[in-house]
């Protein structure tokens, strides 16, 4: 698979900057129109094409299979590696209901300039809900937040001495206007419902899948096959 445009001379570098801050940022990338999610592997080439007064810069990105996926609705953050095992029960959820959603690790005390990036293009990527799991300190929610308008969703997590409880207090104590909406500690699948609860307010066929997983849900308690 390959993407390809072709941009004026002088904002050539420039464009050549964002794809690679994207790249950095995430195995995503935007080049004219098209949003594509993109393997370790790949190539970018440039062709020039010179004039009397300027010239065109061709960029072509090449790649094998990666398919073009769906624009993500909800993104995942996470502050470690090792968060991965609890926010992968959230992709879980998403994945069965079937709505696109990116994952990263990315560290509010570590990657602070990256988190901020993040937050700041995540409404421009089509990205409407943002979750964000992290333990001990767990700063990386309140960050999200304070650089984006887009609801975001805190999972403390168990790590430390504490259990967790640390990172709860961390994450539910926002000031008023910068807010966060909290749920329990290791609670990411909790943080996916919530996230399709926002989003089915606005997409029908969302809405709909959601109901039926709850009807699911709820038979299945009924005939003792789920715990409460």
């Amino acid at each position: 698979m390959k993407i390809k445009k072709q941009v004026k001379l002088s904002e050539a570098l420039e464009e050549i900057k964002k794809i690679v801050a994207s790249l950095e940022v995430q195995r995503e990338v935007s080049v004219g129109d098209t949003l594509a999610s993109l393997p370790d592997e790949v190539t970018l080439e440039l062709e020039l094409e010179t004039e009397e007064d300027g010239g065109e810069l061709e960029l072509e990105l090449k790649w094998k299979g990666g398919e073009r996926r769906e624009m993500p609705l909800i993104g995942i953050l996470m502050g470690s590696k090792n968060d991965r095992t609890v926010m992968e029960e959230a992709a879980g959820i998403l994945r069965e209901i079937g709505v696109p959603f990116d994952m990263q690790v990315l560290s509010a005390h570590r990657l602070p300039d990256r988190v901020m990036e993040y937050a700041r293009s995540a409404a421009e990527r089509g990205i409407e809900v943002i979750i964000a799991g992290a333990g001990m300190a767990a700063h990386l929610a309140g960050m999200v937040t304070a650089n984006t308008q887009l609801p975001v969703i805190g999972v403390p997590l168990n790590s430390g001495v504490l259990g967790g409880i640390d990172a709860l207090l961390s994450t539910v104590q926002m000031p008023d206007g910068v807010p966060v909406a909290t749920v329990a500690i290791n609670g990411a699948k909790n943080a996916a419902y919530l996230a399709l609860e926002i989003l089915a307010l606005k997409y029908h066929e969302i809405d709909e899948k959601f109901k039926k997983m709850r009807e699911e849900a709820k038979r299945e308690f009924e005939e003792g096959g789920k715990d409460a």
